[in-house]
């Protein structure tokens, strides 16, 4: 291998079988598995004898050689996408001889392939195969940048449920070495993380770790003191990783590039202010600048003197309580202007749906849930559109109801 042309690869050996245990539970499941959802292409990669008919294979017609991706037009058991099928054989197109069928062994396994040069750098140590959907070679490599020629992009087969299937998809990447063509099963990339262009400051509330990529890589984390950044990018990898995800912030230190991800108070949008902030009704306010309806706390109507805001909605104020966080716009529409005491009974029935607020966008408790019966309205709202509030005390607390 020619070092100038390629760059240095770094290899670590690895001789405890736990390590070929964990690599081998995060492979693709082989072809010839019981699966859910039936493949479109199946990446050949041993030889493998075609079929004109599954049921007599007595004598093969032909073969194909390794690495070419081809169509699945069938299986060999009726597929149905409610329940697992346990295949035997692919029926596949070919260019030569038409529909032929190969057996679903560990010579071909799911996924298409892609012969492409592009360069990735890898962030974590990887593991080296021989040959996809094996297990690892014993050889371990460094983080760095490689040059890669081809790719197998393969999706999950089977599952439980909709969930199950996040995350469940990966590629396979070859690339060259002195030792050979070799393969990395489903490397973490620098090139995999999709950065949003963004301006704003985050203020820490308290000490955070920052990381050179936006992942917890203990070895390179760097302490954050409480202080204010300026944000450059986000990436959401929820949307990449799942459940598991994080909101990450890019932000710049005289060493390069840097990823947070807080996991204490943080304000986002942050900038100081000092101005007063005039509450003409009674107004919720919260520890930090979302909406919380865990807990349910108010602010009589005056002006209060505000010192940070979040964004343009969120003001912190000085109040008898302590500094809060305020939303003096959404104020207007939890606790609108009219509204006025009652002393109403008021017959609920299977039909109503109840409310935290009097807008629809957090529903208290859905139809059906309350029996017909009388309750005590003490507040209303005539909202002047042929639809008035009624605000009750129900079960969990006081709740609003359309009429």
């Amino acid at each position: 291998m020619n070092f100038s042309a390629r760059g240095s690869f770094f290899i670590r050996f690895v001789v405890t079988t736990g390590i070929c245990l964990l690599a081998f539970s995060n492979s693709p499941s082989p072809a010839g598995a019981v699966i859910n959802v039936k493949p479109q292409y199946i990446t050949i990669v041993a030889d493998t004898e075609l079929y004109k008919d599954y049921n007599n294979p007595k004598e093969a017609l032909a073969s194909l050689g390794p690495l070419q991706s081809v169509k699945v037009v069938d299986v060999d058991r009726e597929w149905r996408p409610d329940a697992p099928v346990d295949i035997t054989w692919y029926l596949i197109e070919t260019t030569w001889l038409g529909n032929m069928w190969i057996r679903a062994d560990d010579r071909v396994m799911n996924g298409l392939l892609h012969e492409e040069e592009r360069w990735i750098t890898t962030i974590f140590d990887t593991y080296l195969y021989d040959q996809p959907n094996t297990l690892p070679n014993g050889l371990k490599l460094a983080p760095q940048r490689l040059q890669s020629d081809a790719s197998i992009t393969y999706s999950q087969l089977r599952g439980t449920n909709a969930m199950s299937f996040l995350g469940g998809g990966g590629s396979w990447y070859r690339i060259h070495t002195w030792l050979g063509d070799k393969w990395l099963l489903k490397p973490t990339l620098v090139e995999d993380i999709h950065v949003t262009p963004i301006s704003f400051d985050l203020k820490l509330e308290a000490a955070e770790t920052a990381y050179p990529y936006p992942y917890r890589i203990e070895a390179a984390a760097e302490p954050l003191l409480p202080q204010t950044l300026p944000i450059v990018g986000t990436w959401d990898t929820h949307g990449f990783l799942g459940p598991g995800g994080e909101l990450w912030y890019k932000f710049q230190l005289p060493q390069g590039d840097r990823w947070v991800a807080p996991r204490n108070q943080a304000v986002i949008s942050y900038k100081p202010v000092q101005e007063t902030v005039r509450l003409p009704v009674q107004t919720r306010y919260f520890e930090k600048p979302t909406l919380d309806n865990s807990m349910i706390y108010w602010l009589q109507p005056g002006e209060y003197e505000a010192f940070e805001a979040s964004g343009e909605q969120w003001k912190q104020v000085k109040t008898p309580q302590g500094d809060k966080w305020v939303n003096p716009e959404r104020a207007l529409l939890e606790r609108p202007i009219g509204i006025v005491p009652t002393d109403e009974e008021l017959q609920l029935t299977l039909e109503d749906q109840t409310f935290d607020h009097p807008i629809e966008d957090k529903t208290a408790h859905a139809k059906g849930f309350y029996s017909p019966q009388a309750v005590h309205a003490f507040e209303k709202w005539d909202t002047g559109q042929s639809a008035v509030w009624y605000h009750f005390i129900g079960l969990n607390g006081n709740e609003w109801v359309k009429r």
